[in-house]
């Protein structure tokens, strides 16, 4: 009984995370438009609704693919 009730338990958890992960990743691929200090513009198009003003996001450089060479 306690093993069906954990197993139940532990799956929840693991839904529930999978579920808050994918609601709270919202990507905006744009471009810097200015940069001005320490301030960037960055122009996200229409996605750029989802976010409020003063939010703290995350911003990557993308990355050069390399070439394998023989």
């Amino acid at each position: 009984m306690k093993k069906k009730i954990l197993s139940t338990c532990l799956a929840f958890v693991f839904s529930m995370s999978i579920a808050g992960v994918s609601l709270a990743s919202t990507k905006c691929m744009g471009k810097i438009t200015a940069v001005e200090g320490t301030v960037l513009t960055i122009d996200c198009g229409s996605k750029a609704k989802k976010f409020k003003v003063g939010e703290k996001v995350q911003v990557k450089k993308k990355r050069a693919h390399q070439v394998e060479g023989c």
